[in-house]
């Protein structure tokens, strides 16, 4: 944390200079939106409220000696062209400013220190009688997992991958695709035939991605994106929406689809590479802090443990009681310890993030991760 002589030095270092952009909050969306603008030729500054930078990206030591990634804690939808080294045609309006066409490279975050690691497995299911289903990245494996339970559930899920990897294809082009601008005063001619030629371009690379898909796939990836989660195929992906379960299916790593990588350092590490490389672009930045490899002593480990539909406003008890949280954690404790005994008499300490903590620390108004 700072001291008061240096945040007053930086305070006078950003109120005694015009910037053509401010960004307030120094979480991972605000720190790569800076990035793009400084490499844009912009010059930009960043306010953070908190000691550390990240927002719900961010390590912290919550319990000595341990660093926890906090609120996210794998590293999936962050896009691929971000992250790797490439060179892309960029053009930026920001308050009815145009700022010159220019070729601005990627963020290379792995040069700026972004190590991923590869998880060991997609997902970990325990049935109380002793079995369970593990899910890799091996189609093969995962067909003879489901079979131990109904084979006819693993030829179904196989289509529904396959399904699923056609479906990401278009989700990917639109996120990547620069949309085109509406002009909101009177163009010049100029500026009208530039519009016409981004519209066209756009319109149709959309066009040959729905063909290419074909009239089946196309209503099925409308009707999937309409329909209610019930309709949904796997358990674990229906408490989402089509739309939302599109975004977690294209994850990648390393070229990879629907692989979510872990962090070295814990997910404060995709924050600071990303802070490296708006530092590096002349981006000023209010905070500092460094993130030391590991995120727990030798031979210890951390646990996130990702409770959904947690209330905002319990029905029988308040967040702000510490008894209640107490017991609110030990019930999740003891469903833990049904499955892997032992669990809970392992804990030497824990955090407890609720909705109103979500929204009060990291400024996620009513807790929402979306």
């Amino acid at each position: 944390m700072w001291g008061r002589g240096f945040a007053s030095t930086a305070r006078a270092a950003v109120e005694g200079r015009k910037w053509d952009a401010v960004v307030i909050g120094a979480g991972h969306n605000g720190l790569t939106a800076a990035a793009y603008l400084a490499r844009g030729g912009m010059s930009v500054a960043v306010l953070e409220r908190r000691h550390v930078i990240g927002g719900a990206a961010v390590t912290e030591e919550i319990v000595p000696g341990f660093r926890f990634s906090r609120c996210s804690y794998l590293l999936c939808l962050l896009r691929p062209s971000i992250i790797r080294l490439s060179l892309t045609f960029h053009t930026f309006w920001i308050f009815n400013r145009t700022c010159p066409s220019l070729f601005v490279g990627e963020l290379e975050l792995k040069r700026h220190g972004l190590k991923l690691l590869r998880p060991m497995a997609a997902a970990f299911t325990p049935c109380s009688d002793g079995r369970y289903l593990l899910l890799s990245f091996d189609e093969d494996e995962n067909r003879r997992e489901i079979s131990k339970f109904s084979r006819r559930d693993a030829d179904a899920y196989m289509r529904y991958e396959n399904q699923l990897d056609k479906f990401s294809s278009i989700m990917n082009f639109l996120l990547d695709s620069h949309p085109p601008e509406f002009q909101h005063e009177v163009p010049s001619f100029s500026d009208r035939m530039r519009s016409r030629v981004q519209k066209s371009v756009f319109w149709a690379r959309c066009l040959r991605q729905i063909l290419s898909m074909g009239q089946k796939n196309v209503m099925d990836f409308v009707d999937l994106l309409l329909s209610p989660t019930t309709k949904q195929m796997v358990s674990i992906d229906s408490v989402r929406s089509g739309y939302v379960l599109l975004h977690h299916v294209m994850g990648e790593f390393d070229g990879d689809r629907n692989v979510w990588a872990h962090v070295q350092g814990g997910m404060g590490s995709v924050s600071l590479a990303i802070s490296n490389a708006a530092k590096e672009a002349g981006v000023h930045i209010l905070t500092n802090t460094e993130v030391d490899k590991t995120i727990s002593p030798p031979g210890k480990h951390v646990v996130s443990l990702f409770t959904q539909y947690t209330p905002y406003k319990p029905s029988n008890g308040r967040w702000e009681d510490l008894t209640y949280r107490e017991q609110y954690v030990q019930r999740c404790f003891s469903l833990i310890d049904e499955y892997a005994p032992g669990f809970s008499s392992s804990v030497v300490g824990f955090d407890l993030l609720t909705p109103p903590d979500l929204e009060r620390e990291m400024g996620l108004t009513g807790s929402s991760i979306s």
